[in-house]
């Protein structure tokens, strides 16, 4: 039995064909410690590497070895009352090894990547330091290979090595350089300008600056026809019918151009980083990359002042109706004598989207003087809330992840109706009538919303998908019969796992969501959702009925029935990027790439999504959504100022830039959208026949995200469903 390990890119371990699921971060730091090191270890030094910060070090490392060899097998691990090694002589095969006796392709991403201690600083310098020395060997060899490949004028290969590059850093301009001019000689002349544009916006974005002279000239060639000839075809991507929407469409036949991620360390900051390590361990092999880093840092500061004139863009000419970010607040200006106030907002939100959030405010804080301060409570949001309104003190404002959580304050009295100080007239003109109407609880307008996510979608692995023959779906019934092809080709169709903590089930309760919205109207989901359909009723208990034909039928899903409610919504969405992938399709939100894949792929390339098709096609082409609403506890001048510029376009616009963000507001102009991508998503959010919220996120808080959430995984986990319902209908609060 074969233990097969992959710490390049999101950690994967399987035997005999079936993964290992190890749940804990520390148990796979501990793997792959042992395994990189070569050697046997003290106890001692291990608690020194793992935990900084433990009442019980000793303990906590018995149990992660107990629970290591659990998972794997005893055979793998060593072990004394001294020391601790791996077994060598098991039967194993680890990608690092192979990878370094030559295996390039097996470099599928960075070490360990994904894979954070937070109270682990020695083992987080160790891996690093891991990190980069295996990513420093793959660069060596990639580039060796381009020069290779650009002397024997394989302009193909040279496209397919220098987006590898380029995956690694896509700031290097000599990189960029290289995919621009083989573009161009492949005759693909709008894909060498839009892969410039890409190379510009990534300068500006991260660094600053304009693209150096010599980039400039050979996009300049290639835009005036001195290389390479244009192409005779134009793709566009796939979309749900038309509606008019001309402007949002001509931006979608431009050629591909990846989405970019939201950067939140600066390029020298990292750079900074690495040179104090290499300080530290004096790693040599790091040397020659750190030389042409800061070869090309000394370079910015010369093209730093370059006018954007010198630049060369693609030009897209777009009509959409911009707001004027002086005068977005959506009434007067905010009066001077708030100056040296402060409101305080609380979320739920990561700490790289707080970052985000202080960097849209701070126009908002420069003009009023008003002070923001966003603070995150992650997963003691509720938690946090309820305690602070309990005891007369909640924030001024709580952006809810939840409306249903929400409307439980706004029945409590505790929350303030916006129309208090935007009239009805201004905030339509801001909205669609769906979010000012999800917004109302009882009468009252107590939210306003920022970000619309979108649910209905599936992603799959495009280069596999389009190898194997297969067809983006239209039908629900083609999603069937694409699905039962893929097993009849011994391939398994879907990936879901819905294991989340105390928010185990969420994933499920999307699912029986989309499929209520494509098998009934939307006044029976709206019923439902105010409990004036029960759940044990026939319309919703056949939404159930159509996701067993998925998730219990034999060989549809990885992992088996048993994985569902074992796998993180996280782990299970990666299997697509497995090489074969250990799935094809996996339906998610439009978030998916930003909070799960790996940063290695990218859309276009690695991966594409699909609309999630209708049932019944009387009810057309249903939305779920999703989003985050802004709600308002205290009533003060700075308050309401705070609240009326989060309504304008121009407080979401640093989000919609950074990109996987779909801003609610009307009227937001389509440039701002940085990618195809986010792009098609707006695409299928507007031309949508029906657009609905998430029902468990609408529902009083112990039914949707409570015995909803648990009664999916029971029934996942062999719970009768009549049962199931009837429990759930039992929760519902009077």
């Amino acid at each position: 039995m074969t233990l097969i390990i992959r710490l390049l890119g999101p950690v994967q371990i399987s035997r005999d064909d079936q993964p290992v699921q190890i749940r804990g971060y520390q148990q796979v730091a501990l793997l792959a410690y042992l395994l990189i090191t070569g050697k046997a270890h003290t106890r001692q030094h291990l608690v020194d590497l793992l935990f900084d910060h433990s009442d019980d070090p000793r303990a906590n490392l018995r149990w992660i070895l107990s629970e290591l060899r659990r998972v794997i097998g005893g055979d793998y691990i060593l072990a004394d009352r001294q020391e601790v090694a791996f077994n060598f002589e098991s039967d194993y095969w680890l990608d690092v090894s192979a990878f370094e006796a030559g295996q390039v392709e097996l470099y599928r991403g960075d070490f360990l990547e994904g894979l954070h201690l937070r109270d682990a600083f020695r083992f987080e310098d160790w891996a690093f330091f891991e990190r980069e020395r295996l990513r420093g060997r793959y660069q060596a060899a990639l580039e060796q290979q381009l020069a290779m490949l650009e002397q024997q004028g394989d302009q193909a290969a040279v496209v397919e090595t220098a987006h590898r590059l380029l995956r690694l850093d896509n700031l290097r301009e000599d990189w960029q350089r290289a995919l621009i001019g083989a573009y161009a000689r492949l005759g693909k002349r709008e894909a060498a300008l839009a892969q410039f544009e890409q190379c510009r916006h990534a300068l500006q974005t991260e660094l600053g600056i304009a693209p150096a002279a010599e980039t400039v000239a050979l996009a300049q060639a290639v835009q005036q026809g001195q290389i390479g000839s244009p192409p005779a075809e134009v793709s566009s991507p796939q979309r749900l019918p038309e509606k008019s929407w001309s402007r949002l469409e001509s931006l979608l036949e431009q050629p591909f151009q990846a989405a970019p991620q939201p950067t939140f360390q600066t390029v020298s900051h990292r750079r900074s980083l690495s040179w104090t390590l290499l300080g530290v361990i004096g790693a040599i092999s790091l040397v020659a990359g750190l030389v042409v880093a800061l070869s090309s840092f000394l370079d910015l500061n010369s093209r730093a002042d370059v006018s954007s004139e010198a630049t060369v863009t693609v030009e897209t000419t777009l009509a959409a109706g911009a707001t004027d970010p002086a005068s977005g607040t959506g009434g007067e200006a905010a009066p001077q004598d708030l100056a040296g106030t402060t409101v305080t907002i609380v979320g739920a939100v990561p700490d790289e989207v707080v970052k985000l959030f202080e960097q849209s405010m701070q126009p908002f804080e420069d003009r009023t003087g008003i002070n923001v301060i966003y603070s995150s409570a992650g997963e003691s949001f509720e938690t946090l809330i309820a305690a602070s309104v309990k005891r007369g003190a909640p924030p001024d404002i709580a952006d809810f992840p939840q409306p249903g959580y929400m409307a439980d304050f706004a029945r409590q009295g505790k929350l303030i109706d916006v129309r208090t100080f935007l009239s009805e007239d201004y905030l339509r003109r801001q909205y669609p009538h769906a979010f000012l109407e999800l917004a109302t609880v009882d009468g009252r307008m107590v939210g306003i919303w920022y970000e619309a996510g979108l649910k209905s979608l599936v992603w799959y692995p495009k280069p596999e998908f389009e190898a194997a023959g297969y067809k983006v779906p239209e039908t629900w019934d083609e999603l069937i019969t694409l699905s039962d092809q893929m097993v009849a080709d011994g391939r398994t169709p879907w990936c879901v796992g819905m294991q989340d903590g105390d928010a185990s089930g969420w994933v499920g309760t999307d699912w029986v969501e989309d499929i209520l919205l494509r098998t009934a109207p939307p006044e029976t989901y709206d019923a439902w959702v105010r409990h004036e359909l029960p759940f044990n009723s026939p319309e919703v208990r056949r939404a159930f009925e159509i996701l067993a034909g998925i998730w219990f039928k034999e060989g549809y899903v990885y992992g088996g029935k048993a994985n569902i409610a074992a796998e993180n919504p996280a782990d299970s969405s990666i299997h697509i990027f497995e090489n074969p992938p250990g799935c094809y399709l996996h339906r998610q939100g439009s978030w998916t790439p930003q909070l799960f894949f790996p940063k290695t792929v990218r859309y276009g390339r690695d991966y594409d999504f699909f609309y999630l098709p209708p049932i019944d096609p009387q009810f057309g082409h249903p939305v779920l959504g999703g989003g985050k609403i802004f709600a308002m506890f205290n009533d003060r001048p700075e308050v309401r100022e705070v609240m009326r510029y989060l309504t304008t376009v121009e407080a979401a616009r640093g989000f919609v830039e950074a990109g996987g963000f779909i801003a609610p507001h009307r009227n937001v102009p389509l440039e701002w959208y940085p990618s195809p991508a986010d792009l098609r998503f707006a695409q299928i959010i507007l031309s949508a026949d029906t657009y609905r919220f998430d029902g468990s996120d609408l529902m009083p808080g112990p039914v949707g995200t409570g015995s909803f959430w648990r009664g999916m995984v029971d029934w996942v986990n062999g719970a009768d469903l009549e049962t199931v319902l009837q429990e759930i209908d039992q929760s519902w609060p009077e």
